[in-house]
């Protein structure tokens, strides 16, 4: 009976921790979103400040015009002045002896003269600078990423820019050539004409059609994006993308892609940096310029879960209080796949087996809130790969006559508790 007793006493006390111990977490919880719902506010209004300097948050579209060896940046209302360049209403200019530095990916048959002289089409405007598309006479096409915001040296520029153009890899877009001058920083990349994720996904500013993307094509996307980022990884443990979202992922043939400004994050100020990453930066990182491969980890998580619903994770953080991840977690906590995956997705003939599950899986583990949880992108590459063998495998089946393991319509009724 004293043993008995003694264990109840135990019992009690333990309970007692236990009970003191959740409501700490729920403090906790309670003052990381609270952080996380400040940051969103913050962040908000540097948009608008930005957009303010910018030009009033004007949506009319900036050009660059290239001619005669000059670089010139225009406002279309010629209303307003870009604070990035010179402090007057004249068009900035790169010196004549300022030339393109080339690396040796790219085989030099044109100067600087020749992308200045070439025909500029207006790509997008981003959160480091402006991006067109330049026609050159000879009918070369290349990317030129006008940057903003550059806070480094030539020395250190360079140094940067060489590190990253080192990465060579299929899946990562290559760096052909840079310009530095005290007005102008130039990114010269290949032009690749199926544009990015992002515009696949959800339209563009210019263009609200958006490509039909089936899961097959998504889920061979998100490999090759995997593929990347892990060959990134693999340089140092300090090497990171920095920017991964689904506009810095650019689409190829055979549903292949390329992730496309790695390391540009370093280049800008703090408040630039955070700029335009809403929804996509890890909890833990508070200067953005000093993101880390576990961070870059829980981009890509916010990444499939963008695969996976459709929907735009800055919209969400930025107008709706909760980013994408909050929102996915609280849906399937009691909820089922269909109440997370995009409705089209749930439809589509070709998903085989659980494989939505298992990628909403993969996300969850790669957006865990503490970064020692999340796994490594090699890790995360072998998952997809296994699940696309999986895949195959089940199609395989399906062709020699034998019934599929699962339809969309059993996938629907998938209860999610099991992946928390």
């Amino acid at each position: 009976m004293k043993l008995l007793e003694k264990n109840k006493v135990i019992i009690t006390e333990k309970s007692k921790e236990i009970e003191a111990a959740q409501i700490k977490i729920a403090e906790l919880s309670k003052g990381i979103e609270e952080r996380e719902k400040f940051l969103a506010e913050i962040e908000v209004e540097i948009v608008d400040i930005i957009k303010e300097v910018n030009g009033n948050g004007s949506d009319e579209e900036e050009s660059l015009h290239l001619d005669n060896g000059n670089v010139q940046h225009k406002d279309t209302s010629q209303a307003t002045e870009d604070v990035s360049m010179s402090h007057n209403s004249q068009p900035a200019a790169i010196p004549i002896n300022k030339q393109l530095c080339f690396f040796a990916t790219e085989e030099v048959n044109y100067d600087l003269d020749h992308l200045l002289g070439g025909s500029a089409e207006p790509l997008g405007k981003g959160t480091f600078g402006s991006t067109f598309n330049v026609t050159l006479e000879s009918g070369l096409t290349r990317v030129v990423k006008r940057l903003r915001n550059v806070n480094l040296s030539e020395n250190e520029f360079s140094k940067l820019i060489t590190k990253f153009a080192e990465l060579e890899h299929e899946n990562i877009m290559p760096i052909k050539a840079y310009c530095f001058s005290n007005d102008e920083k130039l990114l010269v990349y290949d032009f690749v004409a199926m544009g990015s994720l992002s515009a696949a996904l959800h339209g563009s500013n210019e263009n609200t059609n958006r490509t039909t993307l089936n899961w097959e094509a998504r889920a061979k996307i998100a490999l090759a994006a995997a593929r990347g980022v892990a060959h990134i990884h693999s340089v140092a443990p300090t090497f990171a993308h920095g920017n991964i979202k689904s506009s810095n992922i650019l689409l190829t043939m055979n549903d292949g892609a390329c992730v496309s400004d790695h390391g540009i994050y370093s280049l800008a100020s703090p408040i630039t940096s955070r700029v335009g990453r809403t929804g996509y930066l890890a909890p833990e990182v508070i200067d953005p310029t000093a993101t880390s491969q576990k961070s870059d980890i829980y981009s890509f998580g916010v990444l499939l879960l963008e695969l996976l619903t459709g929907k735009v994770p800055a919209e969400m953080a930025l107008y709706g209080g909760v980013n994408l991840v909050k929102w996915s977690q609280a849906e399937l906590r009691d909820g089922y796949v269909d109440a997370v995956v995009q409705d089209s997705l749930l439809k589509d003939q070709s998903v085989e087996g659980d494989e939505l599950v298992q990628f909403l899986q993969l996300a969850i583990d790669c957006t865990r809130e503490y970064p020692e949880m999340r796994p490594r992108m090699n890790d995360v590459v072998i998952r997809i790969v296994e699940i696309l063998e999986a895949r195959a495998k089940a199609m395989a089946k399906g062709k020699n006559g034998k019934k599929p393991v699962n339809r969309p319509e059993s996938v629907r009724s998938v209860r999610t508790r099991h992946l928390w």
